[in-house]
């Protein structure tokens, strides 16, 4: 609160910057507390990257349309898709940049993220710039791509004493498979493209435990889904692709 003289004025807390999780793809897996954040927000930025035709689209940009969001809202930030960080950072820097010139004239701002921002997020980055520089972040949580393919598949990812494991390292994945996995366990593979001949090597080896590959999920007709290995095999995985590999659980009337 400032005074001047006889008057005090009570000075507003600046809004903090609200990092909303729209889970998996499919809009109807928003949460509602998710939803409600974007309606109460001035500007929703969203993440965009371009196809193979060099056009820039935005997932975050369908998914918060398709829930009755107004277009107006939407800020949307090129991510460049290379294998070298350095042009992505330099986006993320900028977009967080932008983000803090819109915050300082007053704008509630949510920034949309795919999946969940606690899972393997990359705009996690731009939550780091911020609080950098001295801004408050919030951060919803939102239903990520693994659990709705756990619900894809109709089965447990884990249950009994087992373990889950949510990795993008090749190398840990191997380890635990070489360890033997427990009865209800599972190793979630994330982004598997990037090593996508291992795990085909894997899948081709004998005595291999049982899996669910998943791409686009939630995506509408983009969707795949399969536990057929010989599919898996045939497929080129794009970038929105995972797979679980899993033991099943063994329950005592199925023992």
């Amino acid at each position: 609160m400032s005074c001047l003289g006889n008057y005090c004025i009570k000075q507003m807390k600046p809004s903090p910057i609200i990092f909303v999780s729209l889970g998996p793809g499919n809009p109807e897996l928003m949460t509602l507390g998710c939803y409600h954040q974007l309606q109460q927000a001035d500007v929703i930025v969203c993440p965009s990257t371009a196809n193979k035709e060099g056009e820039f689209t935005s997932k975050a940009a369908e998914i918060i349309t398709a829930m009755g969001i107004e277009k107006q809202k939407l800020y949307k930030f090129h991510v460049p898709m290379q294998r070298k960080r350095e042009a992505a950072l330099a986006a993320y820097k900028e977009c967080a940049d932008e983000i803090a010139a819109m915050h300082k004239k007053g704008l509630k701002i949510t920034v949309a993220v795919e999946g969940d921002i606690s899972i393997y997020a990359s705009t996690q980055t731009i939550a780091e710039y911020l609080e950098d520089a001295g801004l408050t972040v919030e951060m919803t949580a939102g239903i990520p791509s693994f659990i709705a393919a756990a619900a894809a598949m109709a089965h447990p990812l884990v249950m009994g004493t087992g373990s889950l494991i949510v990795t993008t390292d090749i190398e840990q994945i191997r380890h635990n498979i070489e360890r033997g996995l427990q009865h209800g366990s599972s190793i979630v593979c994330m982004k598997i493209k990037s090593y996508e001949n291992e795990i085909k090597e894997y899948l081709s080896a004998p005595g291999s435990y049982e899996c669910f590959y998943y791409e686009f999920l939630g995506m509408g007709d983009k969707e795949f889904t399969t536990s057929d290995k010989s599919e898996i095999m045939a497929r080129s995985f794009p970038y929105f692709s995972s797979m679980i590999i899993y033991n099943p659980y063994q329950s005592e009337h199925n023992k």
